[in-house]
């Protein structure tokens, strides 16, 4: 039953280039999840005001909050990549501008940012981050399954081991464990699309989605150890 069930999903598969909108803000109806947003929010722009004030920015204390809160507001634009028609509905999967393009645009400036002395380093902290988030990464019915902890923790040692410098380290361990579990949601999405039944987005729950979050532990683990190293 679930083969034949697999195979019609499949069958009508179809690529396409849409947007699709939806509120942001269901997201944070549960008390929980506002409290989280808020936090997360709070944390990013804590975390980010140095980074950006390294990078030379004379407005760092802003940017540092418009850029989380951009991620949460943005989180309300899915760009569908995928079509499906299952029984009488039309299931789309694609990509969320809040919580996975913009995070990786951010990863990727933060990765381009650092100075050409640290270039093997990154790349073997990079290649360890996509390896390790792809091993703790699970396609179950809802969609991919990240466990965001074990992947912060590894890729926040990965960099420790290899950086010491307060400003660099950061930057690193924030954007390998971003680019690293997206691209074990990229690398599952053809599973996805075979055993699930419903809308799906990469980063669909914005700054509180796997992507954002694991970011921030690995971000928070890796400065505040550089904090006690160097007290």
């Amino acid at each position: 039953m679930s083969e034949m069930k697999n195979m019609s999903k499949s069958s009508n598969v179809k690529l396409t280039l849409k947007l699709k909108l939806w509120n942001p803000l269901t997201i944070v109806v549960a008390p929980t999840n506002a409290v989280q947003t808020l936090l997360s929010i709070l944390a990013f722009a804590f975390f980010f005001e140095p980074l950006f004030q390294a990078l030379g920015f004379s407005n760092a204390k802003l940017l540092s909050v418009l850029v989380p809160f951009s991620m949460f507001v943005l989180s309300a634009i899915n760009i569908v990549f995928v079509e499906r028609q299952y029984e009488s509905k039309k299931i789309y999967s694609g990509v969320n501008l809040g919580g996975a393009i913009m995070p990786t645009l951010l990863a990727i400036y933060f990765m381009t940012s650092v100075a050409k002395a640290w270039l093997i380093q990154e790349l073997i902290i990079l290649t360890f981050a996509l390896y390790i988030s792809y091993s703790f990464s699970a396609v179950e019915s809802e969609g991919v399954v990240i466990l965001s902890i074990p992947i912060a923790l590894s890729c926040a040692l990965a960099t420790l081991f290899l950086v010491h410098d307060t400003i660099v380290a950061p930057m690193l361990a924030y954007s390998s464990s971003v680019l690293g579990v997206v691209f074990a949601d990229m690398i599952n999405l053809k599973k996805v699309i075979e055993v699930t039944d419903s809308n799906g987005s990469i980063g669909s729950f914005g700054l509180v989605d796997a992507i954002s979050m694991t970011g921030l532990f690995s971000l928070a683990i890796v400065y505040f150890a550089l904090l006690l190293f160097h007290a």
